[in-house]
């Protein structure tokens, strides 16, 4: 709203026709103030009281102003103090390695621009440090992640193994809970996040159908119920049995993962990982099928360009398999042909 339509009733105090708007100046940079204080609107202030509060607000931005120039000293002692106010233990550890890059480097543009990490790694460390921020400071202090341009996660092409080498994995491996995790993703194609957000009222196996919570992955997608084949119930079950509930870390699927591999001695590519797991499930559903959006549907996609990944890995092994088939092709030595 333009100034003209304000009436000012104080100084940096104005009313309008949206209410009662203070207005501060710290270090030269204005701030408008809208909000209630502890559930009373600002229009239900007496002028002593809208006084008192800009007076407050105005030693409020003062102390972050403050607390910035002295973060150098503080910002270590910050971090233990958030860390405190995480609840979840595995989110107090990731954020812990996340706020790690930090402490050390306060140019927090300068430093965010040096991190060499996956698009999806940086992001989680901005979003880590725009909440530390946001708690230290309040919402409405300063927080330098605003300033901070997201990572730009391209996605990369889906590694798919094939079932006869999973299968020898997970039989390699000791019964555990980390296990059964691995088949649910083998046989359902969840991702880690959301097998740890499962719970018993989810599982409807005498239907076959599973209700996944909402996944928040890139633009994120709502809750719905997917079928499960015989293999995807099988592996439920024994997550039911195991009571395999709750959340976990990782690093024990990557344990597991790994010992399966090298016990099973199968080869596999380099960097292969448990997540290749769901790869493999989405990519065998499209070289069966054909049907790009019923593996969309199945992925919890946001947008057909993630499915398309592994509609590429799935044709080409397809292709492989069709040159193959045709001995001419797959025999000759050298071809007659020139110029081709």
């Amino acid at each position: 709203m333009s100034n003209h339509t304000r009436t000012r009733l104080s100084k940096g105090i104005y009313k309008d026709a949206s209410g009662i708007a203070i207005v501060i100046s710290v270090q030269g940079k204005p701030r408008e103030f809208r909000k209630s204080l502890q559930g009373r609107p600002y229009k239900t202030f007496t002028f002593s009281e809208l006084r008192d509060e800009r007076k407050r607000l105005i030693a409020r931005e003062l102390q972050i102003v403050q607390r910035a120039a002295d973060a150098a000293n503080t910002f270590a002692q910050d971090v233990d103090r958030y860390l405190t106010t995480i609840a979840s233990d595995s989110h107090r550890r990731n954020a812990h390695g996340y706020l790690a890059h930090w402490v050390r480097e306060l140019d927090v543009k300068a430093r965010f621009a040096q991190i060499d990490k996956a698009p999806s790694t940086k992001n989680h460390i901005r979003r880590e440090l725009f909440v530390f921020y946001q708690t230290m400071n309040g919402k409405t202090g300063d927080n330098p992640a605003l300033h901070l341009r997201a990572a730009r996660e391209r996605y990369q092409d889906a590694r798919a193994l094939p079932y006869a080498v999973i299968e020898k994995i997970l039989a390699a491996i000791q019964p555990s809970r980390s296990k059964v995790r691995l088949q649910v993703m083998a046989y359902t194609g969840l991702p880690q996040s959301l097998i740890a957000k499962l719970c018993p009222v989810d599982l409807q196996l005498t239907r076959k159908i599973v209700y996944v919570r909402p996944r928040r992955k890139g633009a994120g997608v709502e809750g719905r119920e997917l079928p499960l084949s015989a293999a995807g119930v099988a592996a439920l079950q024994e997550f039911q049995r195991l009571a395999a509930f709750g959340p976990f870390q990782n690093r024990q699927l990557v344990n597991a993962f790994n010992h399966g591999i090298e016990a099973s001695g199968v080869t596999v590519p380099e960097g292969t990982r448990p997540y290749d797991l769901r790869h493999s499930f989405l990519t065998e559903v499209y070289r069966q099928t054909g049907d790009l959006k019923a593996v969309s549907e199945l992925g919890m996609h946001a947008t057909l360009e993630q499915t398309a990944r592994y509609a590429k890995g799935a044709v080409s092994e397809r292709a492989t398999k069709a040159i193959r088939a045709v001995p001419r092709f797959f025999t000759t030595k050298k071809s007659r042909t020139k110029g081709i």
